[in-house]
């Protein structure tokens, strides 16, 4: 018999999963050779005995590194011989959580050279992936360039940045402030969403014109 269990704090991404379980010797004859594998710990074996009695229970620890995902099964393999020489074998199985932690992150920035009233005023920014796990559907939305997202990715990678620009018509006023909303999801399902504002000021020519008659 070979039960295994997950730990009792998930890994993250990364992060060292460090499983526990027991051998058994469910049988009425004494066992030698007792060897364990986990398929995700390497080739070395996770737990060896000389011998197993009828009845005798000993535990076993592994561990490896956490995949970059919202659970990982990992299988663990118990092989030993009878002493009458008879090959037995059994294997159990586990699915870990693993703790995500899905984050966007948006930066957006005015143009160098201010837009005049009624001209195009073209902003620039970045989105990026500021957390652990794989983020899909990633769009961008700025409040005053319409309804048409302004960037949009398929997936975005833990780490990963990405540039977007986009444009309105600047108003007649001093200064001009837009939101960029960036949303997305976890491969986990897990809604994401975050937004920055640039406060852009408008190239304005004030000027006054007199005229006197007699």
């Amino acid at each position: 018999a070979l039960p295994i269990y997950c730990p009792v704090n998930p890994a993250v991404p990364g992060g060292l999963l460090t499983y526990t379980g027991t051998v058994s010797n469910a049988g009425n004859i004494l066992l030698t050779n007792v060897v364990i594998l986990n398929n995700l710990s390497g080739v070395s074996p996770i737990f060896t005995a000389a011998t197993l009695a009828p009845g005798a229970v000993a535990n076993f620890t592994g561990s490896y590194v956490a995949p970059a995902a919202c659970s990982s099964t990992s299988t663990s393999t118990g092989t030993a011989q009878s002493i009458c020489g008879i090959a037995v074998t059994n294997a159990a199985s586990t699915t870990c959580p693993i703790t995500t932690t899905p984050l966007l992150a948006v930066t957006q920035a005015c143009p160098v050279n201010p837009a005049a009233p009624g001209g195009l005023l073209t902003y620039s920014g970045t989105v990026s992936n500021a957390g652990n796990i794989l983020l899909t559907n990633v769009v961008v939305l700025n409040n005053l360039s319409g309804v048409s997202p302004i960037f949009t990715a398929a997936t975005l990678a833990p780490g990963a940045a990405a540039n977007f620009s986009g444009s309105y018509l600047a108003r007649t006023i001093c200064s001009s402030t837009s939101t960029a909303t960036a949303t997305a999801w976890s491969i986990c399902g897990v809604a994401v969403t975050n937004a920055a504002n640039a406060t852009c000021p408008i190239l304005t020519t004030p000027q006054i014109a007199v005229t006197a008659v007699c």
